[in-house]
C-alpha cells in the first residue's frame, strides 16, 4: 500500500469509527509499524485533517454545530452530575482546561459524549488514583462544550413542558454547575439549529 494510499485509508478507519482509534489498531490495519502511523498522522494534520490525539487513540474531529466554553467550580463528587448533565442534554465535553499561576495554560482533551463515556473517565481516574487537573486550581476549571446533537430546533429537542423530565431525580436542579450546563448546552442548540 502506498503512503497516499494508506492515509486515504487512516482518515476512512477514523471517519468511520466515530470514536477514538488506537494507533496499535491503525498499525496492524494498515500493516505498518505504529512509528509509520505516527508519522502519516502527522502529515495529514499538516494537510488540514483535524485528527487529535486523545489518550484512547486518534478521533477524526467533526466540525460541530457550534461550541462554547464553561468556566465552573465544583468539587470532586460533583464531577459525575455535571459531565452527565452534559451529556444528557447533547453536549460533548471536548476538552478540560485551567489557568495555573506558574505552569499557565493547561488543556487535556476529553471526548466524553454519553454516560458510558462519562463512567470510563471516572473510572480511569479512580483506577489510577489521578487527581483532576482542576484540583491545581481550587477546582476551578473549564470545559469546551460542542453541541453533538443532529440540527433540529430547540423546540424539538427541548420542549418547554418537558425540560424538566429529561434530567434524573437525584440530580439536584439547585447544583450550580447543572443549572450553568443546562443553560449552555439548551442555548447552543437554540443558537446552532
Amino acid at each position: 500500500m502506498s503512503a497516499n494510499h494508506r492515509r486515504e485509508a487512516i482518515i476512512q478507519i477514523l471517519r468511520t469509527a466515530g470514536v477514538p482509534v488506537s494507533g496499535t489498531e491503525l498499525s496492524q490495519e494498515c500493516e505498518v509499524s505504529r512509528q509509520i502511523i505516527v508519522q502519516d498522522i502527522s502529515w495529514l494534520r499538516a494537510a488540514g485533517h483535524q485528527i487529535l490525539s486523545t489518550t484512547k487513540g486518534y478521533l477524526l474531529q467533526s466540525s460541530p454545530s457550534c461550541s462554547c466554553v464553561l468556566k465552573v467550580q465544583h468539587t470532586d463528587e460533583q464531577i459525575e452530575d455535571e459531565l452527565n448533565t452534559i451529556v444528557d442534554l447533547g453536549g460533548t465535553v471536548v476538552d478540560v482546561s485551567v489557568y495555573h499561576d506558574v505552569y499557565g495554560y493547561l488543556k487535556a482533551p476529553l471526548y466524553v459524549a454519553s454516560r458510558h463515556q462519562v463512567q470510563e473517565f471516572l473510572d480511569s481516574l479512580k483506577k489510577l488514583k489521578a487527581n483532576p487537573l482542576k484540583n491545581l486550581t481550587a477546582n476551578v476549571h473549564c470545559h469546551t462544550i460542542a453541541n453533538s446533537l443532529s440540527p433540529l430546533t430547540s423546540d424539538t429537542l427541548f420542549p418547554a413542558t418537558s425540560l424538566a423530565l429529561r434530567f434524573r431525580p437525584q440530580v439536584n436542579p439547585s447544583s450550580a454547575c447543572c443549572v450553568v450546563a443546562r443553560a449552555i448546552v439548551v442555548g447552543l442548540c437554540c443558537l446552532c439549529c
